[in-house]
C-alpha cells in the first residue's frame, strides 16, 4: 500500500466518521426537541390544571359525595283494570240543522246611527284637528234577510282601539 492509499482510506474512514457522529448529533437534537416540546405541552396541560383546580375538586367531592350505587326497581305484577286491546266505537253524527249558523253573505246596511258630539282627531302633520262623529249603531241585513245590529263604537277611541276603563272610583 502506498502513502496515497493509505490517506484515502484515512480520509474515507474520517468521512465515515463525520457522517456517523453528524447522523447521531442530529438524532440527539431531534430526540431533544421532542422531549422539550412534551415537556411544555405538560408544563401547560399542568398550569391549566392548576389554576382551574378541577383535579383538588374531583379529589374532595370523591371523599364528600362518594359515588351513588344504581339501584334497580323491583318487578311487580300487573294488577287492576283489563288489558289493552282493539276495540270498535260507533260515531253517530249530530243531527242536521237547517240554516246552518253564522251570517250569509253579502251584507246591505240599512241604517247608521252616528254620535250627536263629534271627536276630534289630530291630523298627521300635527297641523291642527278634525271633529268627525263617531258611529254609535249600525243596522245590517243578510242575504237571508236576516237582521245584524253592530253596536258598541262609542268604547272605541278616535283610532278604533279600545278605551281603557273608567275609574269607578273618581
Amino acid at each position: 500500500m502506498s502513502l496515497q492509499d493509505d490517506r484515502r482510506s484515512i480520509g474515507q474512514s474520517n468521512q465515515d466518521a463525520r457522517r456517523a457522529l453528524g447522523q447521531a448529533n442530529q438524532d440527539a437534537r431531534r430526540g431533544l426537541g421532542k422531549a422539550n416540546q412534551d415537556a411544555r405541552r405538560k408544563i401547560g396541560r399542568d398550569m391549566i390544571e392548576q389554576r382551574t383546580g378541577k383535579k383538588q375538586v374531583d379529589d374532595i367531592n370523591a371523599l364528600l359525595n362518594p359515588p351513588r350505587q344504581n339501584r334497580t326497581l323491583q318487578r311487580q305484577e300487573p294488577r287492576g283494570g283489563l288489558a289493552g286491546g282493539v276495540g270498535v266505537g260507533v260515531y253517530t253524527p249530530p243531527p242536521a240543522s237547517p240554516g246552518g249558523g253564522g251570517v250569509a253573505s253579502p251584507l246591505t246596511v240599512q241604517q247608521i246611527v252616528y254620535a250627536e258630539e263629534p271627536s276630534y282627531i289630530a291630523t298627521f302633520d300635527a297641523s291642527g284637528y278634525f271633529g268627525m262623529k263617531m258611529i254609535t249603531r249600525m243596522i245590517m241585513v243578510d242575504a237571508e234577510g236576516r237582521q245584524i245590529i253592530v253596536e258598541g263604537f262609542d268604547k272605541l277611541d278616535e283610532n278604533g282601539n279600545p278605551k281603557p276603563p273608567e275609574n269607578p272610583n273618581g
